[in-house]
């Protein structure tokens, strides 16, 4: 089951989702199942973790 009781706080916030997939499933997934709409997806496919300077600089873009 998915834990939607763990996002209610973030329902007056536009949150920043980071995940590592080409798709968005947990993206979509959060959408479908609290109704919450992402302001900003950073994603990572490649098979590599996240460098974290990196993941900084992307979450600064997206703000």
């Amino acid at each position: 089951p998915f834990p939607t009781w763990e996002f209610e706080k973030f329902k007056n916030v536009n949150p920043i989702v980071v995940e590592q997939s080409v798709m968005g499933a947990f993206e979509t997934l959060i959408k479908e199942k609290t109704g919450i709409k992402a302001k900003a997806s950073i994603r990572k496919y490649d098979g590599r973790p996240f460098d974290p300077e990196e993941l900084a600089q992307q979450i600064k873009e997206a703000i």
